[in-house]
């Protein structure tokens, strides 16, 4: 067996237990487990993403690729499906109520936090697309007749 085939049926393995796992802890669950709550969740993150994220990300970068040259395009799309993706992720508890009475159940400023990463995702897709254009006229090279 090499070994990439090798650590692609570890990863396998992994994550089937995962899944496994998790299967168990909702079937499991006591109490703690809501299947109304559950179910909604699950059925609502497929909506969003198919009805919501989906559109918006492909509608966008169609926009994109109409402007941006052609070298750039891949990071920018790259960007923009991370900006998209961590959206999705945070909307669970950017949308929780949270409790007064309780500060420790929801510590942190989520809404700043998640600027915070969108910016970080937006400076390194804009370097990443300078420093990708900049290579792209470098590997050109001089033109005939410029200068």
């Amino acid at each position: 067996m090499t070994g990439v085939r090798a650590w692609r049926l570890a990863l396998g393995v992994a994550g089937v237990a995962a899944v496994l796992f998790g299967l168990r802890g909702l079937l499991t669950g006591g109490p703690a487990t809501d299947w109304p709550v559950t179910a909604t969740w699950l059925l609502a993150g497929v909506l969003v993403h198919d009805l919501v994220v989906v559109p918006v990300v492909a509608g966008v970068g169609w926009l994109l690729a109409r402007w941006l040259p052609e070298g750039v395009r891949p990071v920018v799309r790259g960007g923009l499906v991370v900006a998209a993706t961590v959206t999705v992720v945070a909307l669970p508890v950017l949308n929780a109520p949270g409790d007064p009475r309780n500060p420790s159940l929801m510590p942190l400023d989520y809404p700043r936090n998640l600027a915070v990463v969108l910016g970080v995702v937006g400076a390194v897709t804009v370097v990443l697309a300078v420093h990708r254009r900049w290579r792209a006229g470098r590997a050109a090279g001089p033109r005939a007749g410029a200068g």
